[in-house]
C-alpha cells in the first residue's frame, strides 16, 4: 500500500514540476542604448535578436507570435521565431509606443500622431493627440491609451480615433502641482485584467496604478529609480529600470501585492527599455506527462 501512495505521490510531484516549467513566463527587452533585443526566461537573458538601428525603444507582441520593435531609424522591425528581423514599416518620424490589435499595429509616434498599419506594413494616420511627445501605448476594451511625457494619458477610441484625456495630475489653484504627483514623465503603460492601468513615471521614480476611471490608486517606488517599460503577464507585473550601480535592472511585482518586489534579472551593462511578457500556451507534451503519469499511478494502484 505504501509503494502506491508513493507512487502516486511522485506522479503528482512531476505533474506539478512540468506545469511550472511550462508555464514560465517568456520576457522580451529592447536595449536602450543597443540595437538588440533579448529574451529572458527564469531571469537568464540571451541575444534574441537585432535591428539595423542605433537602438531599440518599445516591443509589443502580436496574437501571430511576431515581436515588433520600434527603432530611432524611424522604421518598425518585425522579429520572427528565431530572431531574425526584416523592416516591417518605414519612415515614421520617432516611433516609440506599440500595440498589436485587430489584425492592426498601432504606433505612438514622439510628435503626437498615432499610426495604423496594416499587415502589409502600410501606414495611416488614425488620431492626433493635442500635446504631442508620445511614448508608451497600450489597448483596453475597444480603446488606445497613450501615455504623454506632458504628464497626460490619452485615450483614444478605436472605432472612431476620437481622442480625450484619461488621466492627468492635480494642479492646485495657482498652477502648483500637487504632491505625490501621479504622472511625471511616462514613459510605459500597461493594463491588468481587472482594467487597472499601471505608468512607468521615469521623472518620479514612481509606478503608479490607475482604476478604470483614471483615478490614481496606488503607487510604489523603484530603490533603483528611473522606471521605463512595463509588460503584464498574468499577475506579473514587469518593469525595466537602471539600477543603482549603473546596471539594468528587471524587477516583477505581483498586481495583487503591488508593493513588494526583487529584481528578475540583471541585464548588466545592457540598457532596457520597452519591455513585453508572454505566458506560455500549455505545450501538447503536458498531456502527454500527465497520461504517463496517471496510468503508472492507477496500474500501482489497482495492481495490488
Amino acid at each position: 500500500m505504501k509503494k502506491c501512495l508513493f507512487a502516486v505521490f511522485g506522479c503528482f510531484v512531476l505533474l506539478f514540476l512540468t506545469v511550472v516549467y511550462v508555464y514560465g513566463d517568456t520576457v522580451f527587452v529592447a536595449g536602450a542604448d543597443t540595437n538588440v533585443v533579448e529574451e529572458y526566461s527564469g531571469g537568464t537573458g540571451n541575444v534574441f535578436g537585432a535591428v539595423n538601428a542605433s537602438s531599440v525603444s518599445f516591443l509589443t507582441l502580436a496574437a501571430n507570435k511576431f515581436v515588433y520593435a520600434s527603432s530611432s531609424s524611424g522604421d518598425i522591425f518585425r522579429f520572427y521565431n528565431g530572431g531574425e528581423s526584416t523592416v516591417f514599416a518605414k519612415r515614421l518620424n520617432n516611433p516609440r509606443g506599440l500595440v498589436a490589435t485587430n489584425n492592426c499595429l498601432y504606433v505612438a509616434d514622439n510628435n503626437g500622431q498615432i499610426f495604423e498599419i496594416n499587415s502589409l506594413g502600410e501606414k495611416t494616420l488614425f488620431a492626433t493627440t493635442p500635446t504631442g511627445y508620445l511614448q508608451g501605448l497600450a489597448y483596453n476594451n475597444g480603446y488606445l491609451y497613450a501615455a504623454s511625457t506632458s504628464n497626460v494619458i490619452y485615450k483614444v477610441s478605436l472605432s472612431s480615433g476620437t481622442v480625450s484625456v484619461f488621466a492627468t495630475n492635480t494642479l492646485f489653484n495657482d498652477g502648483h502641482l500637487y504632491w505625490p504627483a501621479s504622472l511625471l514623465g511616462p514613459l510605459g503603460i500597461a493594463f491588468d485584467s481587472s482594467n487597472n492601468l499601471y505608468v512607468a513615471n521615469n521623472s518620479s521614480d514612481y509606478i503608479t496604478k490607475f482604476n478604470s476611471l483614471g483615478q490614481p490608486i496606488a503607487d510604489v517606488q523603484l530603490d533603483s529609480g528611473s522606471p521605463r517599460g512595463l509588460a503584464i503577464a498574468g499577475n506579473t507585473l514587469y518593469v525595466t529600470s537602471t539600477g543603482p550601480s549603473g546596471h539594468g535592472i528587471i524587477y516583477d511585482y505581483n498586481v495583487n501585492d503591488f508593493q513588494y518586489s526583487i529584481p528578475f534579472a540583471d541585464t548588466g551593462s545592457y540598457q532596457p527599455y520597452g519591455i513585453v511578457a508572454q505566458v506560455p500556451e500549455m505545450s501538447v507534451w503536458i498531456f502527454v506527462v500527465i497520461g504517463i503519469c496517471f496510468s503508472f499511478g492507477l496500474n500501482k494502484l489497482f495492481s495490488h
